[in-house]
């Protein structure tokens, strides 16, 4: 079984990461679709990118779990990590690479997102494997994820004047006109 956990979050790595990539600009391609602003970038500011970690892997969590729910231990909490580490990896990556560099570079990017999702997909496989924790953790799992939609979705259109929030390539926060 362990074998075949491990399987779907190799495979999760591949499909987020490919997913993820293809909703980069699906914003501006479908016309800057509003509704669609608050699962897809809206921007290039380091915030709005944290959600192709976000949306593909609600993408991914429903149907791993149509797939995988009898076979798995702790899924909602190995989820809320998901959805936790990979984002703080990109930030931290971001900023730490800025810092040292003084600069962005876009292969260094790409690679720190494909890194991020492998790693979020890691932790989740070991707590996936792991003996089962308590149930508790659903509730606290659950508030986790949906609290990270919902930051997506109200600094999407109520960005703070704040670093990560800022597109440096447009000099704007939030929804570009």
């Amino acid at each position: 079984m362990d074998k075949q956990i491990l399987n779907w979050e190799i495979l999760g790595i591949v499909f987020l990461s490919l997913v993820g990539s293809l909703f980069h600009s699906l914003f501006d391609i479908t016309g800057k679709f509003l509704p669609l602003a608050v699962f897809l970038p809206v921007n290039e500011s380091v915030w709005e990118h944290l959600k192709l970690t976000y949306t593909p892997g609600i993408i991914y969590f429903i149907i791993e779990y149509k797939y995988l729910k009898d076979e798995m231990n702790n899924f909602l909490f190995a989820k809320a990590l998901y959805f936790t580490i990979s984002p703080l990896t990109i930030m931290g990556g971001f900023y730490l690479h800025k810092l040292i560099t003084g600069s962005s570079n876009l292969i260094y990017d790409i690679s720190l997102f494909v890194v991020a999702v492998a790693l979020g997909q890691y932790v989740s496989y070991k707590i996936l494997i792991s003996k089962e924790l308590s149930k508790n953790l659903d509730i606290l799992s659950l508030v986790i994820i949906i609290s990270w939609g919902a930051l997506y979705a109200l600094f999407t259109f109520l960005p703070p004047y704040l670093a990560p929030f800022y597109d440096t390539s447009k000099g704007l926060f939030g929804i570009p006109p």
